[in-house]
């Protein structure tokens, strides 16, 4: 967890999915770097200091948490790995660092028995994904977990769904939205430009394509957040006391905003999550004149790769934990500053997006050659569709 803390403390007994990974026959090479306490979207501690970008050292953010895996996997250092996610901890990194990834919804890979600073926290559950430079890679290793049952001998809070191949009809066209911004945010012209190449394919391959809208980002939101901090970020702080280490500014925001929360509170934001999850479901089956959507095509954020310490909030990524849907990422292009120029805009979704697109402007020639990527997302339970989509719009752009 990049905490000084539980440094050198190696535990008695593996956690679940590294039992799996062995009883498959799986080599475990290392562990990589993830931001202290796992709290934010940088990759940076006071152990092991900041993992690089390998597309940009000098500018360009990793990412996080699992910005260690999306490093590696941008060096083809692995054949996959594994990071934990809980609001977009794999397909952030794995969008900045141009790899492949797959959040899983929860009970499909283990997740039991590893460290956590927020243990007990299951208003939004954390799940475990993958990410390679390599998709065949990804898409083998989740079904082998799969296929593997660990529902029986690994981990109770896996669920006895058997992997199901997804085959694309050849003559059946999809349903695909585009959303290119997050209640919170809009997407900067690289961005822009990658969501464009991906529905021109799709639309000339005969499929239907439709941008859609932001409903219930900011509603989501505005419960969600809370519900990571409830108990006040408690157990962290502890960690943190133990060792007496220096809090990064990051971290210390995080800590600042966290309260105690009575039950009764937590309880009412649990009330509106389910009611929005609900609620989405229904936009998804009805939202488009097509009928129900297949996938949504959505950035993981509103930049290329972000800045240095200037990644913003990530509801782009962090909506699809809360429905608990599946979500891949899939590398388009790569920035180029000569075509991806600053727009005018009259108006801001937030002064979040001000500052996103100023910073923009502002640091254009620091974005060259930052990966473009984007997430597939499907509906709960649907990780073989999921793959199956990306894998045929991956395709498209060879």
């Amino acid at each position: 967890m990049g905490l000084i803390a539980l440094a050198c403390k190696p535990k008695k007994e593996n956690a679940a999915i590294v039992n799996l990974i062995q009883k498959l026959g799986g080599i475990i090479i290392c562990k990589t770097n993830t931001p202290a306490g796992l709290l934010f979207t940088e990759t940076t501690n006071m152990l092991w200091g900041r993992t690089l970008n390998p597309y940009s050292r000098k500018y360009l953010n990793v990412g996080g948490s699992s910005g260690g895996e999306g490093a590696i996997a941008a060096l083809k250092g692995s054949c996959f790995g594994i990071g934990s996610d809980i609001g977009g901890s794999v397909k952030h990194p794995a969008a900045l660092n141009n790899a492949y990834s797959i959040k899983p919804s929860v009970g499909r890979i283990p997740t039991y028995g590893t460290q956590s600073g927020q243990p007990g926290q299951e208003s939004i559950k954390t799940v475990y994904g993958i990410l390679s430079h390599y998709l065949d890679n990804m898409t083998y290793s989740f079904k082998a977990f799969i296929e593997a049952e660990p529902y029986k001998d690994i981990d109770a809070g896996c669920i006895p769904l058997s992997y199901r191949k997804y085959t694309l009809e050849k003559h059946q066209p999809l349903n695909i939205a585009f959303l290119d911004r997050d209640g919170l945010t809009s997407v900067t012209p690289p961005l822009i430009r990658g969501l464009n190449i991906v529905k021109r394919k799709l639309k000339a391959a005969g499929h239907n394509v439709f941008d859609w809208n932001d409903a219930y980002f900011k509603s989501m939101t505005d419960c969600m957040y809370p519900m990571y901090g409830a108990n006040g970020l408690t157990t962290l702080k502890e960690l943190l006391k133990q060792s007496g280490e220096p809090i990064d500014s990051r971290m210390q925001k995080s800590i600042a905003s966290a309260k105690v929360m009575p039950v009764s509170r937590l309880w009412n934001y649990q009330i509106q999550r389910t009611k929005i999850v609900q609620q989405y479901l229904n936009y998804w089956n009805t939202g488009s004149s097509n009928g129900r959507l297949d996938a949504i095509i959505i950035p993981t954020s509103a930049f290329p790769a972000c800045l240095l310490n200037k990644v913003p909030p990530q509801p782009y990524t962090s909506m699809w934990n809360a429905l608990d849907y599946s979500a891949s990422t899939l590398p388009v292009t790569r920035c180029n500053v000569k075509i991806d120029r600053p727009v005018k805009k009259d108006s801001y979704l937030s002064d979040v997006d001000r500052d996103v697109h100023d910073t923009y402007r502002e640091n254009l020639i620091k974005f060259e050659g930052g990966p473009v990527s984007v997430q597939v997302v499907c509906n709960r339970l649907e990780e073989e569709k999921c793959l199956a989509i990306t894998k045929y719009i991956s395709s498209l752009l060879d």
